[in-house]
């Protein structure tokens, strides 16, 4: 049995951003599917449609710029090499490079990005834009190559076979370990406007940062966010949501844990519709607790940062989303179960379908956990209805309900007793 009653609906926490699997494909990102092929021809490419997966006409990024940005993802498949030649600079959403789990085919279980000639450069730039190596590789094949990710980017790494140094199999080749070809021209740069800042090269000869220390640790820092409740109603006891987070990621032990900031920032939503107003400078807590008035929907964004020994701030940000709904939406309506057990058979009816007993299917009594059941298909119940049954009714009870035909200037209202007061039910709430 359930009992119908208002009430608003507290979502589950807003999911985590997660480093362990790719999320599912939606309608423009791509997916390579050659065996070998360049990254700029669409023969390596299909692309996700309404119908699924096909033929694609353009490679991704194709014709993106910094003010024509493309907002679908890439996925690197299994079993598929991408190549890379002279310099090639994309603005779309995330790279995932997969692999199948567990590996054990290092040809057809591994998506690989490689960097194929002589100072190859794969530049991904856009706003939102992170790297999601889950147990592919990018491979540095040549002298003098470069991934560039725009600063505050991430380069988030998983290796599937739980190994750190793994000589062939490595998220981020060639490692430290290969020393034979591990030279310090192979490059991670961050971009910033016209600046491009060293982050990591394979030897770490000019550098903090290396590939092993990567691919040991995570890849860069990368911000996890998350909402409590992610959504709200808007005349509920309830309109506060805790932001919170924390990150992933590598931070040397040159550099200080303690220097690790958070700074939420709100990208999009009603301003001024929550207070307190959000802190403009970093904090060494992620955590803030917002209350709403205004309805709408929210985006927030964690930035979570160090100052490095390179001289600049690396960073990290993601986006959670929140929903506040105004009074009385459909979306805070729902079901609250009743006390665990089973309802009562319901003993009395009223039909006006003329029909009741066991050739009707033992109607009322099928209709359980009420004292009464009313059935009907052109008529409507009609609650008892008075003038200020505050002063009508001498000795009311709790949960008690009457219509008050001279509440809201004469427009009336459903009222209830609480036990100590009549309340207009007007706002859906979640009322025990």
């Amino acid at each position: 049995m359930k009992l119908r009653i208002i009430f608003f609906l507290v979502l589950a926490m807003a999911g985590m951003s997660s480093a362990q699997s790719a999320p599912a494909p939606q309608i423009g990102d791509y997916k390579s599917v050659a065996v070998t092929g360049a990254w700029t021809a669409t023969t390596t490419w299909n692309v996700y449609t309404s119908t699924g997966w096909a033929a694609a006409t353009q490679y991704p990024g194709q014709n993106t710029t910094t003010t024509a940005q493309g907002t679908y993802k890439v996925f690197i498949a299994p079993g598929t090499n991408v190549t890379v030649s002279g310099t090639q600079t994309y603005y779309f959403g995330d790279l995932y490079v997969l692999a199948n789990l567990p590996v054990t085919n290092l040809t057809t279980d591994k998506g690989i990005i490689t960097l194929f000639t002589n100072m190859a450069t794969l530049a991904l730039l856009g706003t939102n834009q992170d790297v999601y190596v889950l147990g592919g590789i990018i491979n540095f094949s040549q002298n003098n190559t470069a991934l560039k990710l725009r600063l505050g980017s991430s380069l988030i790494l998983t290796n599937y076979n739980g190994a750190t140094s793994n000589t062939g199999t490595n998220l981020i080749q060639p490692e430290r370990s290969e020393l034979g070809n591990c030279t310090g021209n192979k490059q991670i740069k961050f971009v910033d406007g016209t600046t491009e800042l060293n982050f990591a090269v394979c030897g770490g000869s000019n550098s903090t940062y290396n590939f092993w220390q990567l691919n040991s640790n995570g890849g860069s820092i990368n911000a996890i966010p998350s909402a409590t409740p992610n959504s709200v109603c808007l005349g509920s006891a309830a309109t506060s949501v805790t932001l919170s987070g924390t990150y992933t990621g590598f931070i040397p032990t040159a550099d200080s844990l303690a220097d690790k900031n958070y700074l939420w920032t709100l990208v999009s939503g009603p301003t001024g519709g929550f207070t307190p107003p959000l802190p403009t400078t970093g904090s060494t807590s992620a955590t803030q607790t917002l209350t709403f008035a205004t309805a709408g929907i929210y985006v927030f964004n964690l930035k979570v940062y160090y100052t490095s020994t390179l001289g600049y701030d690396i960073s990290g940000n993601q986006t959670v989303t929140v929903t506040v709904y105004p009074a009385g939406d459909p979306a805070c309506a729902c079901y609250k179960p009743a006390a665990a057990g089973i309802g009562l058979s319901t003993n009395h009816g009223i039909t006006a379908l003329q029909r009741a007993g066991a050739q009707d299917g033992n109607w009322p009594m099928i209709r359980s956990g009420a004292h009464t059941a009313l059935e009907a298909k052109t008529k409507g119940f009609v609650i008892n209805r008075m003038v200020s049954p505050e002063t009508t009714i001498a000795n009311p009870v709790e949960g008690m309900l009457v219509f008050d035909t001279d509440e809201n200037v004469g427009q009336g209202c459903l009222k209830i007793y609480k036990g100590t007061a009549w309340t207009c039910l007007e706002t859906q709430t979640c009322t025990n």
